[in-house]
């Protein structure tokens, strides 16, 4: 019996643990401040420098703020990242308050959807890590 216990104990313990992990989504806002979104002025300023240093989980959402009257966020694929291709995107954002869940893992690749922008260092590519690797 005490055994049985101990089993059943243990089984509940586990099932929280799993449901607090994925319970602990967060809202990320990029670049960590308000004014973020915008050319960089350095490399040292680049918006993947500090998404190397984070670390996105699904579930999690990041967060833009900018004026959505000179600037946008467009979520591209690879290709149109690198060569800062703006024509097509998987979706384009113009609030000036975005958010975009991150709901899978792997890249998220955005740029900004302002002219010549992107060319300038304006972009980000974000990796999103599965639960079992957080």
């Amino acid at each position: 019996m005490a055994s049985f216990q101990r089993s059943a104990v243990f089984s509940l313990v586990l099932i929280m643990s799993l449901l607090w992990g994925f319970s602990q989504a967060k809202d990320v806002l990029v670049g960590g401040k308000t004014d973020a979104w915008k050319i960089p002025s350095s490399e040292s300023d680049s918006l993947n420098k500090w998404a190397g240093n984070a670390r996105f989980l699904i579930g999690d959402s990041l967060v833009w703020k900018y004026d959505g009257q000179k600037d946008s966020v467009l979520q591209v694929n690879k290709e149109a990242y690198a060569a800062c291709n703006t024509t097509n995107p998987i979706e384009e954002y113009k609030d000036g308050n975005t958010k975009v869940k991150l709901d899978r893992s792997g890249p998220f690749y955005f740029i900004s959807g302002a002219e010549g922008h992107c060319e300038k260092g304006q972009k980000i590519v974000v990796v999103v890590l599965s639960q079992a690797y957080a």
